[in-house]
Parts: C-alpha cells; structure tokens; sequence
C-alpha cells in the first residue's frame, strides 16, 4: 500500500491574519548524514518574522533563566536493586563515563535524552538548534511557545523514579529500543506521516514514561495554540515542533484546523 508522503512543512493561513505563519514538524535529533531540508525552507526564512521553537533555548533564555538541564538533579530516593544498579553502572561505564555517586545525581530525563542519542547508526544532528542557528544567522528572532522554566516544570510533573524505571527498561531492552528509535528516524527522513504515527502510538514507551504522555504532548499541545495564535495576529512566524506533537486528535495540526485555520503541507 502507498503511503502519503509529507515534508512536515505547514502554510497556516485564516481570514483574522493578514501573513500567513508556517508550522515545521522537526525530529530533535536526525541522522547528520541523511537529513534533507524541504526544498522550500531556504526561501522560507528570510520572509518570517519570528522562529518559534517548542522551549526556548537560545543563550539569552538560558542564561536569564538560570536553569541547565544538566543541573538538574535527581531528588527522590532511587529505587532500584542491586542487580539494576549494576546494569546501570555498566551502561554508563560503557556509554557515557560518570562516575558511580554523580550517576545517581543526574536527573534520568538527562539520562534518557542521552540514551535516546546512544541508539542511533548514524552522526546525528540536533534539528532544532541547527534551526535556531540559521534563524539567528539571518537576523531572526527566536522564542519558544513555552519558557524554560515551564519544559523544566513539565519535567517534573513525573516522579523522578518513573523515569529511573523508564532508563532501566531501556537499558535492559536496548537492542528493542536502538531497533524502535532507528525505525522512527526512517520515517521522518522518508516522510511517512501514516508509518511515524503508527510508530510513535506502539514505541512511545522508549521516549516517555507512561505517565508522562499527557503531560508531554496532550497538555503542551493545548497550551501552545493560544501562544500561535497571539503571535500569528503580529505577523509571519516559522513555528518548529516534535512531528510526534503534530499527529492525531489532539494533535497541533487538528487543533489549528478546529479552531478554523486552513493548513496546508507545502
């Protein structure tokens, strides 16, 4: 069966504005060797008037918000045997290299975001900075639909263990999930839409604890409209999100059409 193929690029058009805004489904890390831009991206930029990312991550946010997510810690007693302990001090022996005290300091939602990059066959990419990079490059300004301090407080609507539980599945299942993720990669670089949504309904579990899936994708989902919506009043904006964010019911791309907006793939 043919599947429809997408570029994950979205005109966003509605008779209340007067530009129309563009919406980018992005993976936060891609193969370096295999990614292509839509064609139409290059003469894309120089007409926006803001990139809107999901966080925002440019220096200035980071810095005024005194937040790193390697500072974070973990500030919940782990719960964890001593055989687990144990396959998780030789993954990060074998991966990543900290020592055994700071290990159990680092806050898994780091460990995992690390793991996840561990898994790929490929150099890899992270898409959204390379974004922000040629929007800055081409005097364009950068926000975020959400604030740093408010991804950080996304992050902490889950128990600190569910996440510890989240790294030692996927740890003992890594070749399950280095399969899974290296699936979802060819997707996106194909442009399976269909294939991407049936991957992402059965791997969820490798990128959030089940716990977490409401509070990552639905509830952000809903928040981010009103903010695309107060900045496409201003002007033409790039918005660049998760493709995983777009897909579905309470998906960005059902909730714009909901509210009356005519998206368009280009």
């Amino acid at each position: 069966m043919n599947r429809s193929v997408t570029t994950w690029l979205y005109r966003i058009s509605h008779a209340a504005i007067e530009k129309p805004s563009y919406l980018f489904g992005t993976m936060h890390i891609v193969c370096a060797d295999r990614y292509q831009w839509p064609a139409s991206m290059p003469d894309l930029l120089p007409s926006i008037e803001t990139l809107y990312l999901e966080t925002d991550i440019s220096p200035d946010a980071l810095y005024q918000s005194h937040f790193n997510l390697f500072d974070m810690r973990s500030d919940e007693t782990v719960i964890m045997d001593e055989n687990e302990l144990e396959k998780l001090r030789t993954f990060n022996r074998y991966h990543w290299g900290y020592g055994d005290d700071e290990l159990l300091s680092i806050h898994p939602f780091v460990l995992l975001a690390q793991l996840q990059i561990n898994v790929f066959d490929c150099p890899t990419m992270a898409l959204d900075q390379q974004l922000m990079y040629q929007a800055v490059s081409a005097g364009i300004r950068v926000k975020g639909l959400e604030s740093f301090e408010e991804h950080i407080g996304t992050i902490g609507k889950v128990p600190t263990n569910e996440y510890w539980r989240q790294l030692l599945y996927c740890i003992t299942h890594y070749k399950e999930v280095k399969n899974g993720m290296n699936a979802l990669i060819d997707a996106y670089h194909s442009g399976d839409a269909e294939g991407i949504k049936q991957l992402f309904d059965e791997w969820a579990w490798i990128l959030l604890p089940s716990a977490a899936e409401r509070a990552f994708i639905t509830d952000r989902n809903a928040h981010w409209i009103p903010v695309m919506e107060d900045a496409m009043r201003t002007g033409s904006m790039l918005f660049a999100v998760g493709a995983g964010h777009l897909l579905g019911e309470g998906g960005v791309l059902s909730l714009l059409e909901q509210k009356g907006y005519n998206v368009q793939m280009i």
